[in-house]
């Protein structure tokens, strides 16, 4: 197992491949391998074969965490929401005190709208892992969709706080600023993000909002760069990049 950790550590994972399997072939309940076998298929792009991977080690021992919480990731990328929801809430069952654990099942949360149950999730994890600053960021997201934007504001605040380049959590907080009023907090935000995450288009379309750019402008340079890989961004920020 260490020498195929070593073929994927120098990125060849078809060497790692070939290891696992003759593991496998050797000691066919050895768990571990299915469960590495389905992290490196979830790595070259085959979610749908890592989750029948996943499963197989689940099934040869089912008192793994660490199994559970990758396979509710990896169902929740695959949109099987109802199956993450169970695994995720396995692996809390085995793990209640694994951070990790919680933040993906906040993750299957926040994809099923379930903005209360996903409040919780993440206050678990923060109440684990103080500094999970992913997890102030989604808070803060949660808190909104439910209504409460002070909250909000707080938990993307304290994102911010926890590392000052935390792209999401500046430009969330820069759009309930320029909601509010505050202009310049607003700017000061989105200009943080756009610092953090040049590649990062959505402080770009919320700035233009506040500020009109002019021709000597340094933002504009990477406004044109990203208006030439325009198809290559997911569809919200294709919808956005023309303002």
């Amino acid at each position: 197992m260490s020498r195929a950790r070593e073929c994927e550590a120098k990125g060849d994972l078809a060497g790692a491949e070939r290891i696992y399997r003759s593991v496998i072939s050797a000691f066919p309940d050895f768990h571990p391998a299915w469960h590495s076998l389905g992290l490196l298929a979830h790595t070259a792009g085959k979610a749908s074969l890592a989750v029948d991977l996943i499963s197989h080690a689940v099934e040869l021992n089912g008192r793994i965490a660490l199994y559970y919480s990758n396979l509710c990731e990896i169902l929740r990328r695959l949109h099987k929401l109802n199956k993450a929801l169970g695994a995720g809430k396995r692996a809390v069952e085995l793990a209640p005190e694994n951070a990790d654990c919680w933040y993906n099942l906040g993750l299957v949360y926040t994809a099923r709208k379930n903005w209360r149950a996903a409040q919780r999730a993440y206050l678990k994890v923060l109440q684990l892992n103080p500094r999970h600053g992913m997890a102030c960021n989604n808070l803060g997201a949660a808190l909104e969709k439910a209504g409460d934007t002070d909250a909000a504001l707080a938990a993307y605040q304290r994102a911010i706080t926890i590392n000052p380049k935390h792209a999401e959590a500046q430009n969330n907080a820069g759009a309930i600023y320029s909601e509010r009023g505050d202009l310049e907090a607003a700017k000061k935000c989105f200009t943080a993000a756009i610092k953090a995450r040049p590649d990062f288009i959505d402080p770009y379309y919320n700035l233009s909002t506040l500020k009109t750019y002019t021709p000597e402008d340094p933002q504009l340079l990477e406004l044109e760069r990203m208006r030439l890989i325009l198809d290559q961004l997911p569809p919200a920020s294709r919808i956005r990049d023309h303002f």
